[in-house]
């Protein structure tokens, strides 16, 4: 059997530092307007940074609350790390869009 070596390209070294760059330190949930309002929507950094880290398997993206973020960006705007948060959350929407076999049109 022969295995084959992943070779990282600049977009995935780029991408991954971008998520290891996150400090946890909550700015963008502080300024989040749909986090403030519902209990169900965990956030942006649980959502977008934090989850990223494990959404290998394709089941991974299907997170409940994910559908409510709103895309106004405040959580990017603020972030002192410059994560692009939105993204993530945006990749993982559509990527759960197509796991539940629904179009986002």
């Amino acid at each position: 059997m022969i295995s084959e070596e992943f070779e990282p390209t600049t977009d995935t070294i780029e991408e991954e530092a971008s998520v290891e760059a996150c400090t946890k330190c909550t700015a963008c949930n502080t300024v989040c307007p749909v986090a403030r309002s519902t209990d169900i929507f965990r956030g942006p950094k649980a959502l977008g940074p934090d989850m990223e880290r494990f959404r290998s398997p394709p089941e991974a993206a299907v997170t409940p609350g994910l559908d409510l973020c709103s895309g106004c960006k405040l959580c990017e705007v603020t972030c002192p790390s410059q994560v692009s948060i939105q993204e993530y959350i945006r990749r993982a929407q559509n990527q759960g869009a197509r796991e539940k076999g629904r179009s986002l049109r």
